[in-house]
């Protein structure tokens, strides 16, 4: 029995695990958005929002506790400059999961390169992405200045 054990064990050791952890919060906070499987999203997007939620606020014990995790300076100051001040009014549910759909096998259309399964062991692939994304933004802006000029003709 599981009793009290939480967490998946992904088919790899605890070591490979955690590295597994640190290296997609950081190319997640890199790139905004990430294609993992189902389960590996799952398994680490409570991770990225206990980063997140540090990141929101400045003082010098957050930055020492996300620097210990994530170890790319970089990534740091880009979580406390840019992403945890977009999150700001928001109180958790920073990341999202969008499942990609199709198999190889099931004859259907395929949505784009990223929708099949993976080919070694099939696993299902999904979309990791933080919910506010600046691209979002800049077209929410273009979308409401279009807004405005047709209304005011």
């Amino acid at each position: 029995m599981r009793h009290g054990e939480k967490g998946r064990k992904l088919g790899v050791t605890t070591a490979h695990r955690h590295m597994m952890a640190r290296h997609i919060v950081s190319s997640l906070f890199k790139h905004e958005r990430i294609v993992t499987t189902i389960d590996r999203a799952k398994e680490f997007r409570h991770l990225a929002e206990k980063l997140i939620t540090r990141g929101k606020t400045m003082s010098l014990a957050n930055y020492r506790y996300v620097l210990s995790y994530i170890q790319d300076k970089a990534m740091v100051k880009k979580l406390f400059a840019e992403i945890g001040p977009r999150f700001k009014d928001r109180n958790g549910g920073y990341t999202r999961i969008m499942r990609l759909g199709g198999s190889r096998w099931s004859g259907e259309k395929k949505a784009g390169k990223w929708a099949s399964r993976r080919l070694g062991d099939d696993g299902e692939r999904a979309i990791l992405e933080l919910v506010v994304r600046p691209e979002a933004e800049k077209e929410k802006g273009k979308k409401e200045k279009k807004k405005v000029a047709s209304t005011s003709k």
